[in-house]
């Protein structure tokens, strides 16, 4: 049974000899289309973290306003609470919208020039040989 050193020489050959045999390839690829649907979820997701953050200041500033105005500690914290939460709810709405329009408009400037080109580096693995 071997030992703790052996396995460790014999797990970093294993490494080196496939860090040795992998292979980089250069490609590359032109961005034609962007799926509207996924852009738009994503922009969603953005406008989600924008409206946390956005909404703390909205919240501080509506609960202040409604303190000013008499109606007590409960009232303001109820207005903070609402105000938090639509415009989360609007951050999300405007930002998967804008993103609707940003995939469409992406993609008809796209059929007319060509789209995005990208290169890529692709690690192709080669067989060990025995």
């Amino acid at each position: 049974m071997p030992g703790i050193d052996e396995i460790f020489i014999l797990s970093s050959l294993f490494c080196y000899s496939i860090k040795k045999r992998k292979k980089m390839v250069e490609r590359t690829t032109i961005i034609k289309k962007l799926g509207i649907l996924s852009v738009a979820k994503i922009y969603g997701v953005f406008g989600v973290i924008w409206g946390i953050l956005m909404g703390a200041f909205v919240a501080l500033g509506i609960g202040a306003g409604v303190a000013t105005m008499g109606l007590g500690a409960p009232g303001a914290l109820g207005a903070g609470i609402v105000g938090f939460i639509l415009t989360v709810i609007f951050g999300a709405v405007m930002f998967f919208i804008m993103g609707v329009v940003v995939a469409f408009v992406y993609n008809v400037i796209a059929d007319i020039v060509g789209g995005i080109e990208m290169q890529l580096d692709i690690v192709d693995y080669l067989p060990l040989e025995d």
